[in-house]
């Protein structure tokens, strides 16, 4: 079967495409890609389970930024997706969140194809909405209702699309956004050949306002003197020029090192070994309060314990395996976060504590330990 992935993202970092990918190939589909990477990615497809892509590029991009010209920009994109669907022919469509969905469901109706819907976010209430926000909230349900499938990334937001915006429950299934411990076969730990003799604490994924990274920067003042602070993704320049900056008036430009993103399949040769990672968002939308991260699952998986956080999913995974702090959302603060690193260095986990979390998140959090569910979800929705 020919399957057609439209994912308006860098296919290089987005590893739950790239998950759902390796299992279809696995199983003897065709995997054929439609991207859309952000304005500052400039490098090209890389994922060598994809011999056919196609990768939009508007030329209404740099049009200014505001609601009319943000309709011109999505005609644009709702037309070059549906050429490109047309082009490749595909068996079926597996769409990747709510901006690519209108055209992948004509697609699916004019020519008669099967669709899945996988979504990453309670998109009707992420802080800033497509608009109009009643129509894309309407759309988005009737699509969901009317298509094979849809995978969303939890049970929390399971429970809100079904009980506050009218899915059908036997729609919609949970497929949770696990590390594919493959990425674990070869891991290097190349953070402790830049420098062996300092702690590594990590921030990995986009860099952007609202993750805490400023708070962190400016906490480093209370960690021990031997701790340096990674920083692996990617963001637009002006945010990181701002973090650069705001390093540099604290006097620890030293201490803090930028990371340019890397494959999603080599993350983990970063954290491997790594003292801590973070896993911030804020209360300030559902769809942050219940957001269940990449890189709470991939720190885990490299034995990595984790400071986060207190939404649902983080609190109940770090509760469970005893291995990080959550921060309660009112005390995020550079001193709060700065005894949470001092507390975790302090605490020292030990090898045979580490090797125990990888041992549970490779049995119980791992993209291995639901591969064949997500496997059996998909060959339903086919042979509906």
């Amino acid at each position: 079967m020919i399957i057609s992935v439209v994912l308006p993202d860098n296919i290089n970092t987005a590893s739950r495409a790239s998950k759902e990918i390796l299992s279809f190939v696995k199983v003897g589909h065709e995997v054929k890609l439609i991207y859309l990477p952000p304005a500052y990615v400039n490098d090209e497809m890389r994922n060598p389970n994809i011999k056919y892509f196609f990768r939009i590029k508007l030329y209404t991009r740099n049009l200014p930024k505001n609601n009319f010209f943000w309709m011109i920009k999505y005609f644009e994109f709702f037309c070059r997706v549906f050429y490109s669907l047309v082009i490749q022919k595909p068996d079926l469509v597996f769409c990747h969140d709510l901006m690519p969905i209108i055209p992948c469901y004509l697609y699916s109706k004019f020519f008669f194809k099967k669709m899945i819907y996988d979504s990453h976010e309670i998109h009707r209430e992420v802080l800033s909405p497509f608009k109009p926000v009643f129509f894309w909230t309407k759309i988005e349900t009737y699509i969901i209702n009317r298509i094979s499938l849809t995978l969303i990334t939890d049970h929390d937001r399971l429970d809100y699309m079904v009980k506050k915006a009218g899915v059908n429950k036997e729609k919609i299934k949970p497929i949770f956004n696990l590390p594919y411990m493959g990425e674990l076969t070869h891991a290097s730990s190349k953070l402790i050949l830049q420098n062996p003799t300092k702690k590594k604490i990590l921030y990995t994924g986009i860099i952007m306002p609202g993750r805490y990274i400023d708070e962190i920067i400016k906490s480093i003042v209370f960690w021990e003197k031997d701790a340096n602070f990674y920083i692996i993704g990617d963001g637009g320049e002006a945010y990181i020029d701002e973090l650069k900056n705001l390093a540099k008036n604290l006097n620890v430009s030293d201490r803090v090192i930028f990371i340019p993103p890397v494959k999603w399949n080599e993350l983990v040769d970063y954290i491997d070994e790594s003292d801590l990672a973070f896993a911030f968002y804020k209360n300030n939308c559902l769809n942050n309060l219940y957001c269940s991260p990449n890189k709470l699952y991939e720190a885990l998986a490299s034995g990595t314990p984790v400071v986060g956080t207190a939404n649902p999913i983080i609190k109940e995974v770090l509760d469970e395996l005893d291995f990080g702090i959550c921060l309660d959302f009112d005390n995020i603060n550079s001193s709060s976060i700065g005894n949470a690193v001092n507390l975790i260095i302090e605490k020292g986990y030990k090898k045979e504590k580490k090797l125990s979390i990888k041992k549970i998140v490779r049995n119980k959090f791992s993209w291995e330990s639901q591969e064949n569910l997500f496997n059996n979800y998909i060959k339903d929705a086919i042979n509906q």
